[in-house]
């Protein structure tokens, strides 16, 4: 009888405790290091609803909790395959955006529970220090049909004026060439193949490559790989500018081998550097004493945006910048309200990503 009830007790235990995750969440502010009470933490434990995810999209367990006066935050849901995430969806004032967790569970214990269960997360939050007004502006230049920069086959070359924010002619109205864009394409091989059935034409395999570089030899980029869920990637440009061009993306097509090794087919490629970002200096003059007194510093966000092909070379460029029209004043902190430039182009959202 004794046997019977503590089996029973025993899988009463299982069933309801199948499938849970729990952790503990620990809120922090990012420069002081000191915990931060009455956080709202979002959790999402996700369900695998096998071949039911051919007519519905699964719903996952969602958990909102609070940080205590400790900054911490206790977190349990159920999920049957291990996946789990968590953030802050709305900061506290004074705070940035930001701080998120992923993790994938993959063992439970007897009774079902995910293991390990005592993970304690921690996520930081930026705090606003000395937001700023700023030139931000979304540049796009594109020509589909002809290609962009005058491409003679090999190079094309395109330039921007980024104190006005426009391109040089022909496209625009730009002065001073701050960057200079160049794509460089290389045919590898070509092959006769079948690009439709029953129809043979050749293919070509090639490199397009593209590079920025600033046109003033005091000024330069620095490329910067900030926390992913950091509220503000880069607050002050206070990096050293010593690389004057930069390798973007490269677009291409290669052969992509079977398993035989001998019979192909052909693959597009191009390289992804979204979560790159860079910090700039233009405009950099020094006096007779090599001091440096004129120079203006910006940022961008995502990288470039660039797409073209064998035939036209670019056929479009586009990337989001932010500039402190103020010489010498390396504040790169957006107060995501007051934007300097008067056509600043689709900026949405319009905020420190």
């Amino acid at each position: 009888m004794k046997r019977f009830v503590l089996l029973t007790v025993v899988l009463t235990v299982g069933i309801v405790t199948a499938d849970t995750a729990r952790f503990s969440v620990l809120v922090l502010d990012e420069k002081e290091v000191f915990p931060i009470p009455n956080v709202t933490v979002r959790a999402n434990f996700s369900e695998d609803i096998g071949w039911r995810a051919w007519t519905e999209s699964p719903k996952p367990y969602v958990v909102i909790e609070k940080t205590d006066k400790t900054g911490y935050c206790c977190i349990k849901g159920k999920t049957n395959c291990g996946r789990v995430a968590c953030w802050i969806p709305q900061p506290p004032e004074g705070y940035y955006s930001g701080g998120g967790w992923g993790y994938r569970f993959k063992k439970r214990n007897f009774f079902g529970v995910w293991q390990p269960d005592n993970l304690v997360v921690t996520l930081r939050l930026d705090r606003v220090v000395k937001p700023i007004p700023l030139f931000v502006k979304r540049v796009e230049l594109t020509n589909f049909r002809k290609g962009i920069g005058g491409f003679d086959g090999t190079n094309s070359v395109v330039r921007f004026d980024l104190m006005k924010g426009d391109w040089l002619a022909p496209y625009g109205k730009g002065e001073t060439a701050d960057l200079e864009f160049k794509s460089t394409l290389v045919i590898k091989d070509k092959a006769w193949f079948m690009m439709e059935p029953r129809k043979y034409d050749w293919v070509y395999f090639y490199n397009l490559g593209t590079t920025a570089k600033c046109l003033n030899s005091d000024d330069g980029f620095a490329v910067v790989k900030p926390n992913l869920h950091a509220g503000i990637k880069i607050r002050c440009a206070d990096m050293p500018f010593k690389t004057r061009e930069l390798s973007l993306i490269n677009i291409g097509r290669k052969k992509k081998y079977h398993r035989n090794g001998e019979d192909w087919s052909c693959e597009n490629y191009k390289d992804n550097y979204s979560d790159r970002v860079i910090s700039f200096r233009i405009r950099s003059r020094y006096d007779e004493k090599g001091n440096l007194k004129e120079a203006y510093y910006g940022k961008i966000y995502g990288d470039f945006e660039i797409q073209g092909d064998e035939k036209r070379g670019i056929t479009s460029i586009s990337f989001l910048y932010y500039l402190n029209p103020t010489s010498l004043d390396r504040n790169l902190e957006w107060d995501m309200k007051t934007n300097l430039c008067p056509e600043p182009g689709v900026i949405n959202p319009p905020r420190e990503p």
